[in-house]
């Protein structure tokens, strides 16, 4: 099976000001990958670097395509432009549109529209992976029947985590249900998921108004966002003494030390490999 392209997101708070800081440990570590595979992140238009660049406090976004070295799967890296707390709108409406642009939905699954003419199935169209519409279109009833496992969302999330020491990454997987453990960022994503109908609520949760999108991904052959989960990688950035919201709040939004700087962009190679395990994760390989 072929794998879907990936849309691998950091959330933060937008430079100039809060480009170094511990909560936007996502944005350095996304910014190294950026480099480290020679794709180097450039503003939307009308801007371009190195000739027409931005304004010095321009948020973004900032955004590359790319792949990755051993799966060849194709790869956008995006650079959320908004402040950490309201982070899901933005990035919701991105990724929805990026899975339009290349005719699939989450996880990569093919929105088959339930009235599909012939010009729009035929097999002279080819998709970004290379596959036609109708080689497409039997890879995902494949799919459909042949697991009723967990779908990973080909949006994967890059964020700073409290939890972890700086120098280590984590991957957690899961729906609205997983706990954001507190992190305003992670709440706002998930929810703007789960508006968008991509996330199944949490169990107790409202539920999504009927006729507002979402509920089952495509037509034939369709799959159940239900069984879709968000896979989110925290970047390391400790914890302070105390518990307390304010002080908390402070530690987040100071400055990152150089060497915690070096320490973060190190974590390139491994942050790769987890990419390439998404993708296994995902093709069943």
């Amino acid at each position: 099976m072929s794998s879907p392209p990936l849309f691998l997101a950091s959330i933060g708070n937008p430079p100039p000001r809060w480009h170094k800081t511990l909560h936007s440990a996502g944005h350095i570590l996304l910014r190294a990958l950026a480099q480290h595979l020679d794709a180097p992140l450039q503003p939307i238009s009308p801007y371009s670097l190195p000739t027409n660049p931005p304004p010095r406090d321009h948020p973004g976004p900032y955004t590359s395509r790319t792949q990755l070295p051993h799966t060849r799967t194709p790869l956008t890296l995006w650079q959320s432009p908004t402040l950490m707390n309201v982070s899901g709108p933005t990035l919701i409406r991105t990724y929805d549109k990026w899975c339009a642009e290349r005719g699939g939905g989450p996880g990569g699954i093919v929105r088959l529209p339930s009235k599909t003419s012939a010009a729009t199935t035929g097999s002279n169209i080819i998709h970004e992976d290379g596959l036609s519409q109708s080689q497409r279109q039997s890879e995902i009833k494949h799919t459909a029947k042949a697991t009723s496992k967990p779908i990973p969302l080909n949006l994967i999330l890059l964020h700073d985590d409290l939890e972890l020491s700086p120098g280590k990454l984590s991957v957690r997987r899961g729906g609205a249900s997983l706990s954001a453990r507190g992190h305003n960022g992670i709440k706002s994503v998930v929810s703007s998921l789960v508006k968008a109908g991509m996330l199944p609520p949490a169990r107790g949760g409202p539920t999504k108004k009927k006729g507002g999108g979402g509920g089952v991904v495509g037509g034939v052959g369709a799959l159940d966002p239900a069984r879709f989960q968000l896979t989110r990688i925290g970047v390391g950035i400790g914890r302070p003494a105390s518990r307390e919201p304010e002080e908390v709040a402070e530690y987040v939004l100071g400055r990152m030390p150089d060497r915690q700087v070096e320490v973060t962009e190190g974590l390139v190679e491994e942050l790769v490999r987890i990419l390439e395990k998404e993708v296994e994760l995902m093709t069943g390989e």
